[in-house]
């Protein structure tokens, strides 16, 4: 599977357009799926042992596409997950998906170096409401899952902190 991440740099579409051409058979891009509103990742289930994809992503609205995403080159579609962590170049931490959730929301995060890692989530008044992690991790992309089973609806923030680096993203909680 090849799981695509981006980043929603808008708030007004009505969702994204996924589209993917094989480098074997010369083919034109061709639409694969599309996902709604704000969704931020992708996984797509159908590749074949080529030896590349490239994909690129459109947001739409009623008022038609955006331009098109840089394209993302697939280049070996047996890496393992443990290769793909060695494709990290810099520190990220994505907006937490799904959002608003209700009641469990996942965060994902690269690191580009052996960092620790600490992961904290807090309230609307800056008050901490807990250390998702504090860990010491290698060079990698991570993702952590975070239940809100026991808060109440609202505005909550999560911030990563590695080294030298701070994120922070806010989150929504909707029971």
């Amino acid at each position: 599977d090849v799981k695509l991440i981006w980043q929603d740099n808008s708030n007004n579409e009505d969702g994204f357009l996924i589209e993917r051409k094989d480098t074997v058979s010369g083919s034109n891009y061709e639409i694969i799926d599309s996902v709604g509103a704000n969704e931020i990742s992708y996984i797509d289930t159908t590749v074949k042992m080529y030896p590349s994809y490239i994909y690129r992503i459109a947001a739409f609205n009623n008022s038609g596409y955006s331009n098109y995403s840089d394209p993302i080159i697939i280049t070996d579609i047996i890496i393992t997950d443990i290769q793909k962590k060695y494709i990290v170049n810099d520190f990220r931490l994505y907006q937490n998906y799904p959002n608003p959730f209700n009641p469990s929301t996942t965060i994902s995060y690269s690191i580009p170096e052996k960092q620790n890692v600490t992961i904290k989530i807090f309230d609307i008044t800056g008050s901490e409401i807990t250390l998702l992690k504090n860990k010491f991790q290698q060079k990698g992309s991570y993702e952590i899952n975070f239940d809100g089973s026991d808060l109440t609806s609202g505005i909550y923030f999560y911030t990563l902190q590695a080294g030298n680096f701070s994120k922070t993203k806010k989150m929504i909680l909707l029971k």
